[in-house]
């Protein structure tokens, strides 16, 4: 059963910087953008989005492809400026998740694993963008990516764990996730159903080692090894089928 991990010095550093990047994007956002650019005062309703996207650290594909590649990681640094809720469960998934990662591979490990996920999902982000048109003009921010990538790991290595205070299974949490993640996409939610589906799949390539090129090679070369015994076999049937001169020949032929 899963309790409440210590507050490791990884978490702790990210707790950190999460607080900080987001008392100083509300200064930005609220008090210091609208005094000092005139585009942002005269937005109106859209000051906070256009105040957000010119601190240039959340993810805007447009700007990416300009050549801003840092805002795959910064999106990572900036949260929903408009409540702190945001901000504040995702440091609290991240340490409940990943807390015993820190303890079992160390912090500088944890820590790369939690950038490379929130990177991976930014990537992911960019590409749906591209398949997806009308959302190729939309801001992403939150650690949300790397936070579902710890997640999903944690399904992987400890699947039957029971949650608590919550009397559920991490594997049953995990898909209950990817319900709620398809339901926001469905109502056209302003949560980045991309940078969800990035982390929960960045998390489970990493972890189980699928991702890796001798992994994939491996795999379709055992595709390819049974490939053949199966045409062996048919072959091989074939054969027996005209030497007993039961008209084996035809069929042979069709099932080759």
């Amino acid at each position: 059963q899963m309790a409440f991990p210590p507050f490791t010095p990884g978490i702790r550093l990210i707790a950190i910087v999460t607080g900080v990047f987001y008392l100083g994007e509300i200064l930005w956002v609220h008090w210091i953008a609208a005094a000092v650019l005139p585009d942002v005062a005269a937005a109106g309703p859209a000051s906070v989005s256009l105040a957000v996207r010119q601190m240039q650290l959340a993810l805007h594909p447009p700007d990416v492809v300009r050549g801003h590649v840092w805002q795959l990681g910064t999106y990572m640094l900036v949260h929903d400026p408009i409540g702190p809720f945001h901000a504040i469960m995702n440091v609290l998934f991240c340490w409940l998740f990943g807390a015993e990662f820190e303890m079992r591979w160390g912090t500088r490990r944890f820590l790369r694993f939690y950038v490379l996920t929130g990177v991976m999902a930014g990537v992911l982000v960019m590409a749906w963008s591209v398949l997806v048109p009308s959302d190729w003009g939309k801001l992403t921010l939150g650690s949300s990516g790397a936070v579902y990538a710890l997640i999903s790991a944690y399904a992987v290595i400890f699947p039957n764990r029971v949650l608590w205070p919550i009397p559920i299974r991490v594997k049953t949490f995990v898909w209950i996730i990817v319900g709620m993640t398809l339901l926001y996409f469905i109502v056209r939610s302003e949560a980045s159903f991309a940078a969800h589906m990035g982390g929960l799949a960045s998390g489970w390539l990493l972890t189980t080692g699928n991702w890796r090129p001798r992994r994939i090679l491996d795999r379709v070369r055992l595709w390819q090894l049974k490939r053949r015994k199966t045409r062996f076999h048919v072959v091989r049937d074939d054969d027996h089928s005209e030497q007993n001169g039961s008209g084996g020949g035809k069929n042979g032929r069709i099932l080759h």
